[in-house]
């Protein structure tokens, strides 16, 4: 979590003491009927920023007693990841844009009945989700606060039933707003691991309209959305894919396919594991060529397009977990030079990375990772051993690894981007 490090108490409202976030919470929960209103869809139309901006503000939402939000600029760059050459006073200028057009967003509700004499009636209510924003400019901290109006608290907190829950940092990984919109759909289903949609309806999600087009709805979802959609969220759900369903040779329905996810998998975890599991979803992907697989990486690693072909290829690249060579460190214990935030881990996520290491060993795993494993359960004996009795080891006691080995020679090196020759829309 984002720390703001500064006094928690900041105020009163109508006798109730509301307070600054001393950290930014990074799970986003929301109600699936407000998820498939068209005023989220409408901001996840608009820029990356924008849509960040929205995550950030209702994943604060949480447990929260009040409908009052609070949190520094500052803070909020460093969790959205924004351009580093930005100001944070640049940034707060543009974060009050971004508050100003989602709090004139109306969320309507419209409601058709009968009455008692059998008259037909139509009521129509209009609210909007924040009943007000300020950026405060006079402090160096930039402090924004967002004041939620009452009606739209329901749909992000003390949720029961039919909400989903994600990663608001896998949100800001996805740069397309096709991939936002679809993931923010799928994550409904995320246990299920299965969901279809007609084209017509997939069409309206997205706003697309083939009449500006030359190409057919299928021939424009083929191009332009099922390409950066399948590599982008390949990180997110194990085994994505997107199927066709055909009636007399016209696709009826698209499906889409991926590993269901267990319902008290984590949505919170270190970086290291979390991107571990998002590199192997992509490498191991059974459902996409190469070329893709190279533009997955290429795409969630923030590298420019053709970085991931050109590194594998490197006979330097010794690990399955793609990295850049020149941030290895001459002192490092690991191979992989990223693994050295795992000493720092919780011993649970520790965990779970050996066991993602074991479940990969035998059929991807080069013979540098597979030092790399022995090295990481060789630190967790450390940690368990300290855990049972912290008399028991030497306060600078190291655990001794093995001498690292060569790299593998050019003739040994293998490209593991070897599945699939197309991917098939």
């Amino acid at each position: 979590m984002a720390k703001i490090d500064y006094e928690s108490k900041n105020g009163k409202e109508n006798g109730e003491i509301y307070h600054r976030k001393k950290y930014l919470s990074t799970v986003a929960k929301m109600d699936n009927g407000l998820a498939n209103d068209p005023i989220v869809n409408e901001i996840l139309q608009k820029s990356p920023f924008d849509s960040n901006a929205f995550m950030l503000v209702i994943s604060q939402v949480k447990n929260e007693k009040n409908n009052h939000i609070l949190f520094t600029s500052e803070s909020a760059k460093e969790l959205i990841g924004y351009k580093k050459h930005t100001s944070v006073y640049d940034f707060a200028l543009q974060l009050d844009k971004t508050l100003h057009f989602i709090g004139q967003l109306e969320l309507v509700k419209r409601t058709e009945y009968e009455d008692e004499h059998g008259k037909h009636r139509i009521n129509i209510r209009r609210q909007h989700l924040f009943s007000s924003s300020e950026v405060d400019f006079s402090s160096d901290d930039y402090i924004c606060d967002v004041q939620l109006s009452k009606e739209s608290i329901p749909y992000f907190n003390n949720l029961k039933r039919k909400f989903l829950r994600f990663s608001i940092k896998e949100f800001f990984n996805l740069n397309s707003k096709y991939s936002r919109i679809i993931y923010i759909w799928l994550k409904q289903w995320r246990t299920t691991g299965e969901k279809s949609i007609t084209p017509e309806d997939l069409m309206a999600k997205l706003k697309l309209d083939s009449q500006k087009s030359s190409k057919s709805p299928a021939s424009l979802l083929r191009t332009k959305v099922f390409p950066i959609v399948q590599e982008e969220l390949s990180a997110v759900f194990p085994e994505f894919r997107i199927e066709r369903a055909k009636r007399n040779r016209k696709i009826v329905k698209y499906i889409f396919k991926w590993t269901p996810e267990d319902k008290n998998q984590d949505v919170v975890m270190p970086a290291i594991l979390e991107n571990s599991i998002a590199i192997a979803n992509i490498r191991t992907n059974s459902n996409m060529s190469d070329a893709s697989k190279y533009k997955a990486l290429d795409r969630y690693l923030g590298w420019r397009l053709g970085t991931a072909k050109k590194m594998a290829k490197k006979e330097t690249q010794t690990s399955f977990f793609v990295y850049d060579a020149k941030r290895k460190e001459k002192d490092s214990t690991y191979n992989r030079p990223d693994l050295n935030e795992a000493n720092k881990i919780q011993e649970e996520f520790l965990r779970k990375l050996i066991a993602l290491y074991e479940r990969l060993e035998s059929d991807y795993l080069t013979k540098e990772d597979k030092e790399d494993l022995y090295r990481l359960k060789s630190h967790l004996t450390f940690v368990e051993t300290k855990k049972k009795d912290k008399n028991s080891v030497p306060k600078n006691n190291e655990i001794q690894m093995p001498k690292k080995k060569k790299i593998l020679d050019v003739s040994e090196h293998v490209d593991l981007f070897n599945n699939f020759d197309t991917d098939g829309f």
